[in-house]
């Protein structure tokens, strides 16, 4: 007999199972007894009481058995079985319908306060807890997305005002099962977001838990869910900032997208994947004139990351050079190479390029259609590298002057080190 067998066994036991329309009362009667042990000795039990809780245990115990059996059958068993009261610190386990389940209390200033990874018999588990009001069933209200291509699990806190659990992201994808855990950029400061991502599909189950209050999630390989090439409607990627954030103000409310850290590092918004190009292509027609964002097509493998298509792909496309010409020494990098970033500067924020050449920096504004917005000589300027939210930034002062380049990653500092010093 199979897992699936065995569970549907198991759950016609379960609803045979005759629940009393009186349970509570049956179960408060059982204490009474057992105060009476206490005090005067051990009672006569009657024989209705007898009745009761020979039904009460039959029912734990079938309900202890299916979460057991549960453990390798997330998806069936999370959309079968779904509030039922359990003994211990366990709430309820999630159902996730259409991808989607929510639960928690409206709170506020409560914090994601670590994750705790760990390989167990039939899978993993992924151990999310919180700090919050302790008055609350559990500190913040949740909502949990799921979605494939690939494998992700969001996660929407509100009523959080800190995200301690960042610290345990790199602990987090020592998982063999785990791809990467990052936090997307949200534009309230009672709300945090963020994706765990998987390295290929998977079956999950989410737990809520309290004293403490924690969300539990386990997954195991799930390979009944095929792989292949998938045609997908998107954005362009855009530096993880307050600039990217923006242009979510114009569709929040929509419930047909994510958002999704690509192979370079960068982040963009995902409306929707399709097996074929036709029907990518008639979606991204639908959405024409809907949304206030230029969106393309993208082909990839299920599985894997959507490619970096920068904000303006010409302006960071690497100039040819010509076969003759030749580094001035061996490992240096070529002169030219340019990244896609958010620039502050003058009180004001825009997407730009900024190109590393030999003897200077040069920023565009693709805001402006890649406009010149300065050169900065490396005789004339200090360069910092500092740590931002989610990337390096690049501090530039020039005079009393300040420009900070951020979305930056180390391969930028590696390539700018070739041709000039900077301070950390």
């Amino acid at each position: 007999m199979n897992n699936t067998q065995a569970l549907q066994g198991l759950k016609k036991e379960y609803h045979a199972v005759p629940i009393p329309k009186g349970l509570d009362a049956a179960i408060a009667r059982g204490l009474e007894d057992g105060r009476a042990v206490t005090a005067v000795g051990t009672p006569q039990p009657s024989r209705t009481n007898n009745q009761w809780l020979s039904q009460v245990a039959a029912a734990l115990i079938i309900v202890s058995v299916l979460f057991t059996v549960s453990i390798n059958l997330f998806p069936t068993f999370a959309d079968a079985l779904v509030d039922i009261p359990l003994l211990g610190d366990l709430v309820k386990v999630l159902r996730f319908t259409e991808g989607r389940a929510s639960g928690g209390d409206i709170t506020d200033g409560a914090n994601v306060k670590e994750m705790i990874g760990r390989e167990t018999d039939q899978g993993q588990e992924i151990i999310i807890h919180f700090d919050g009001d302790s008055q609350a069933t559990f500190p913040g209200y949740y909502d949990i997305r799921y979605s494939d291509n690939p494998s992700t699990l969001s996660f929407t806190i509100s009523g959080v005002r800190m995200l301690s659990a960042q610290k345990d992201y790199e602990a987090m994808k020592q998982l063999s099962l785990v791809k990467d855990v990052y936090t997307l950029i949200t534009l309230d400061d009672s709300m945090v977001r963020f994706n765990i991502v998987f390295n290929e599909a998977v079956g999950y189950l989410v737990e809520e838990r309290a004293d403490p209050s924690a969300l539990v999630v386990r997954v195991q390989e799930d390979p009944s869910q095929k792989t292949g090439t998938i045609y997908t409607v998107r954005s362009h990627s855009y530096p993880w900032g307050e600039s990217f954030g923006i242009l979510e103000e114009g569709f929040w409310k929509r419930e047909d997208y994510r958002i999704l850290k690509d192979s370079g590092g960068a982040f963009l918004y995902e409306f929707g994947s399709f097996a074929t190009k036709d029907q990518a292509l008639a979606h991204l027609a639908d959405l024409s004139g809907q949304i206030d964002l230029q969106l393309i097509t993208e082909e990839r493998p299920a599985d894997a990351l959507p490619t970096n298509i920068p904000v303006d792909h010409n302006l960071v496309t690497q100039p040819e050079v010509e076969e003759s010409q030749e580094t001035e020494q061996e490992g240096q990098q070529e002169p030219g190479q340019a990244f896609s970033v958010s620039v502050t500067a003058d009180g004001k924020q825009f997407y730009g390029v900024v190109t590393v050449g030999t003897d200077q920096l040069e920023i565009h504004n693709t805001d402006q259609g890649g406009a010149l917005y300065g050169v900065y000589p490396y005789d004339q300027v200090t360069l910092r590298q500092t740590k931002g939210e989610a990337s390096f930034v690049l501090v530039i002062e020039v005079g009393e002057t300040t420009v900070r380049v951020s979305g930056v990653y180390g391969d930028f500092f590696e390539v700018l080190g070739g041709y000039t010093d900077f301070t950390k």
